[in-house]
């Protein structure tokens, strides 16, 4: 199967594409009001980490699951631990990565989204880069990042949009000069049940691949 390998690189919230070889099946987006506008997205659902606290409910267990009740749900992981910092999800170490499955999901995924940001090892927000890396199953790859400077008026949104299912979204705090935790402040993610919907989402990439050849 052929393999897209998207790189992108958000500066001031604007996401630009340095390269491109085939149609793109993952959108990115810096608005959580874009995203939701996305044609075919129902049944948004948001899940808040207000309430956690230093290591409450997370202290270290590598894997976690939030079932929305609409269906479909959402699996976090760490290989050396998750941890839970005040009104954030987080690794337990900086070096760690913190990975978004779907794959258990009863219903197809098709978009991800939420406010993010760097943390110290006590959770607040640094000036340092987080890189992410959105997977398919049309074996699409996008990676973006988010400048440090980007975190100073606090977490920003992100969101992911693929008419070939995501499959997988991770988060790395670049340790440098600092350690880095990265951190998912709010999540959003949207089931696509319709046919009719991955249709019209495969459509709009074709214009987006369209426009940047013109």
């Amino acid at each position: 199967m052929k393999t897209n390998h998207h790189r992108l690189y958000m500066a001031l919230l604007a996401v630009t594409v340095l390269a491109s070889t085939a149609p793109a099946t993952i959108m990115v987006y810096d608005n959580l009001g874009d995203y939701l506008a996305t044609a075919g997205l129902v049944e948004a659902s948001n899940f808040s980490f207000d309430g956690w606290s230093d290591g409450s409910p997370l202290n270290g267990q590598t894997d976690w699951e939030l079932d929305t009740g609409l269906g479909y749900g959402l699996h976090a992981h760490a290989d050396l631990g998750l941890w839970s910092k005040p009104g954030a999800l987080s690794t337990y170490d900086a070096d760690d990565l913190l990975v978004f499955t779907f794959e258990n999901s009863p219903l197809e995924v098709v978009s991800f989204g939420g406010y993010f940001a760097s943390g110290d090892d006590l959770g607040n927000i640094i000036n340092q880069d987080l890189v992410f890396t959105a997977t398919d199953g049309g074996l699409d790859v996008v990676e973006v990042t988010i400048p440090g400077s980007q975190f100073a008026g606090g977490s920003q949104f992100v969101g992911f949009v693929s008419y070939d299912l995501l499959t997988q979204v991770t988060l790395d705090g670049v340790d440098d000069p600092n350690p880095n935790w990265p951190q998912a402040e709010l999540t959003i993610y949207v089931n696509s049940p319709e046919p009719t919907t991955l249709v019209l989402l495969a459509l709009g990439g074709c214009m987006l691949l369209r426009k940047r050849r013109v």
